[in-house]
């Protein structure tokens, strides 16, 4: 289990890299295969989000989603629409997508999400109840770190689903539930974490075959030089992948 090896070694975490015209990468990550090649000649700002579909593809590995599965991915950020489009290739036929922000939706609606609700104005477990028929759902993918939406997925799970607690939760991550639930539907409860080399490798192929859109979630670009304005609007929340490219520096 690489992705969640005791002792890590990440580049731009325990290591230097980023955001520089050049990066050198520890001669022990290349002797272990961490290096890729990218077989066809794909903008570096698309080929940047690999990394953070390669831990979608882990956790929807642990999702249980299949052929005619019903699915709710809890948030339409990147990873929500990461995991929108992985439920979709899979066979899902119906995706719920939640969020409160419109723009959001909107994304989610023309990357193929069966439907769209804003949960502070519409009630998610009455929209879940109505598609599945009083069932729940296969699976439910939690992608917004909000505590509550633990017991929320829980019960919004049919029985015998599946819940993955793919977002890491807010503070310590405690979040309270109503265990019976667990215990009596039979839900299978998981998390995710990061990705293996396997699923960085799956990433890239979707991304360089165009099996996974991603022109539309880079919504806006930086030079280097401007990497603190990038900064800024990612933590603006506003657009949804932001990249710093490495061209007029």
């Amino acid at each position: 289990m690489e992705n969640v090896c005791p002792n890590p070694k990440i580049v731009g975490y325990d290591v230097k890299g980023g955001l520089s015209e050049y990066v050198r990468i520890p001669a022990d990550a290349v002797a272990a295969g961490n290096l890729f090649v990218v077989q066809k000649d794909v903008p570096s700002e698309y080929l940047a989000l690999a990394e953070p579909l390669a831990c979608c593809v882990n956790g929807h590995h642990r999702s249980r989603i299949h052929l005619n599965s019903t699915v709710l991915i809890m948030g339409s950020g990147p990873i929500g629409l990461f995991h929108l489009q992985l439920a979709l290739l899979a066979g899902a036929r119906a995706v719920i997508v939640s969020d409160p922000s419109a723009t959001r939706r909107a994304v989610a609606s023309t990357f193929g999400a069966h439907i769209t609700v804003d949960p502070t104005t519409e009630d998610l477990s009455s929209v879940v109840s109505e598609v599945t028929g009083g069932l729940g759902v296969d699976s439910v993918i939690i992608c917004i770190g909000i505590p509550t939406l633990v017991n929320d997925a829980l019960n919004m799970a049919r029985q015998g689903g599946c819940v993955n607690i793919f977002a890491g939760l807010a503070a310590k991550g405690w979040a309270e539930i109503e265990s019976n639930l667990i215990h009596y539907k039979e839900l299978e409860v998981t998390g995710s974490a990061n990705s293996r080399r396997a699923d960085y490798l799956t990433a890239l192929q979707l991304i360089e075959s165009g099996r996974i859109k991603v022109e539309a979630m880079v919504t806006d670009r930086f030079p280097l030089r401007s990497a603190h304005a990038a900064l800024d609007k990612a933590a603006s929340g506003e657009g949804i992948k932001i990249a710093v490219t490495h061209e007029t520096i």
